[in-house]
């Protein structure tokens, strides 16, 4: 066992890591925008948050191990065009989890207001966000795309189309998450079942 198989073993375990992270995420993300009262949207989004935290960790470990692994095989260096088309998009991935991460606490904040307003088993009332839907998938298609762009090794201009287009479909599935109006009136139902009436 060499250093580079160690590298790889832990490369591919922050991949694993980041992709249940995902999955977990876009979950939440969905339950949330169904709740029937905030008490539930507000579990929902907590589990966002703290599932979220797994994404740096595992763009760094990521980081870490390819630098090894580049450092370790001969032929590939950090102008390699697919080597820098991955590190571009690893930061674009850190760059976007920002964005998230701080629309994420302006939807805490609300929700706090909401409870103070009403409490929090009330019903749920939160606006869908376009932009947390279409950069959270937009992030896991990425990620995915860097996988691809990683392991078929095309010249620069290649693997930043592969990334692009990655990318782009990840936007239009989030952006096609969008809550329909059927679906709101089934949430506004769940939620008007919750609500003990006054003769109760």
């Amino acid at each position: 066992m060499d250093g580079y198989r160690v590298a790889l073993f832990f490369h591919l375990l922050a991949l694993v890591a980041a992709s249940a992270a995902s999955g977990l995420v876009h979950v939440a993300e969905s339950r949330a925008h169904r709740a029937a009262t905030l008490r539930e949207a507000r579990m929902w989004l907590m589990l966002t948050a703290k599932t979220a935290r797994t994404f740096p960790i595992a763009v760094v470990v990521l980081f870490g191990t390819g630098a090894y692994m580049i450092s370790a095989r001969p032929g590939w260096t950090w102008s390699t065009g697919w080597v820098v088309a991955g590190i571009g998009g690893a930061i674009l991935l850190l760059a976007q989890g920002g964005v998230l991460g701080g629309r994420g606490r302006k939807m805490k904040l609300a929700i706090q207001q909401l409870a103070a307003d009403g409490g929090l088993d009330r019903a749920a009332t939160l606006p869908h966000d376009p932009v947390i839907g279409a950069l959270s998938w937009a992030n896991t298609a990425l990620a995915i795309s860097i996988v691809f762009v990683m392991t078929t090794k095309p010249t620069l201009e290649g693997a930043i189309l592969e990334l692009a287009i990655g990318y782009v479909l990840g936007v239009v599935i989030g952006l096609s998450g969008k809550r329909s109006p059927a679906a709101d009136g089934e949430s506004a139902a769940l939620a008007a079942e919750s609500v003990p009436s006054a003769s109760e």
